[in-house]
């Protein structure tokens, strides 16, 4: 099986991930007030949807990013 037939499979791991509740409830410890965790989840798929390479990455380095994100008030935008 090639890296992009198993794409689905990873994106929807990912989101499975995203979506555990103390996963969300570290993000949003860690987001300013103006922003929501759901939003910063939302535009994270997508990037990840863009750039199908980042799927390879391991689920703690994406955590990792997505909490500096997080930390830093940023969305994780793939057209900067």
């Amino acid at each position: 099986m090639t890296a992009t037939q198993n794409l689905p499979a990873k994106i929807d791991t990912i989101r499975q991930l995203f979506e555990r509740p103390a996963v969300k409830q570290q993000l949003q410890a860690a987001l300013p007030k103006h922003m929501s965790v759901d939003r910063l989840l939302r535009v994270a798929m997508t990037a990840i949807r863009t750039n199908p390479k980042l799927a390879d990455c391991t689920q703690k380095s994406l955590l990792a990013c997505i909490m500096g994100c997080s930390a830093l008030g940023l969305e994780p935008e793939p057209f900067l």
